[in-house]
């Protein structure tokens, strides 16, 4: 690894890090150079501004969690077996890398995520084919596309959440994703999918 490439691995991870656990109006670039241990100049070197940064960290993490999140992943699985292959990559990334998870969700929930520099994400696009498959199929119930990522993604994003905060703000006990945890959720969300007989 060349060492402008170190640096640069080395600046994402500071910044994706400094997003995750202060959001993005802790973040400057000034406290990214100094957790960097670099000069603010240095920085400028490897991004023109702030925002290109943000950017370019967003396709970077979003290019990685598409790979993981289509991993035995096919648009044309019936829909209770695609559902479930999503969610158990959706949390396999989420633990394994919990920083850029933290930032993945902070980024996609913020008017940051409208800039023309954000690439169009494999994932999506894979995961709409799949609902429309399954709304032509019959498998579930047409519904808008908001309802259906609220429906297929929100409840599961709330849970991995309780499981990197260790700790449940409303009940103060641990918490802890188990697979059985995660299959029942998992089964109260495919009864919410389903077609009226």
């Amino acid at each position: 690894m060349t060492k402008a490439v170190a640096t640069e691995t080395l600046l994402r991870e500071q910044a994706i890090s400094i997003i995750a656990k202060g959001g993005f109006e802790g973040f400057s670039m000034n406290k990214l150079a100094k957790a960097s241990n670099l000069s603010v100049a240095a920085i400028y070197i490897y991004y023109k501004n702030k925002e290109e940064l943000l950017n370019r960290l967003f396709n970077y993490v979003q290019t990685d969690f598409s790979i993981c999140m289509l991993s035995g992943f096919s648009a044309d699985a019936s829909f209770g077996v695609g559902l479930w292959t999503l969610w158990e990559n959706y949390v396999k990334f989420a633990i394994a890398n919990p920083s850029h998870f933290m930032f993945f969700d902070l980024f996609r929930n913020s008017h940051l995520v409208n800039s023309l520099d954000i690439e169009v994400s494999p994932f999506n696009q894979a995961v709409e084919q799949f609902a429309r498959n399954a709304i032509n199929k019959k498998e579930i119930k047409g519904m808008e596309p908001e309802l259906f990522w609220s429906l297929a993604f929100g409840p599961l994003n709330a849970l991995i959440r309780f499981h990197l905060d260790k700790e449940n703000v409303y009940t103060h006990e641990m918490f802890e994703i188990t697979k059985e945890n995660l299959k029942r959720l998992f089964e109260m969300i495919l009864t919410g999918f389903q077609r009226k007989k």
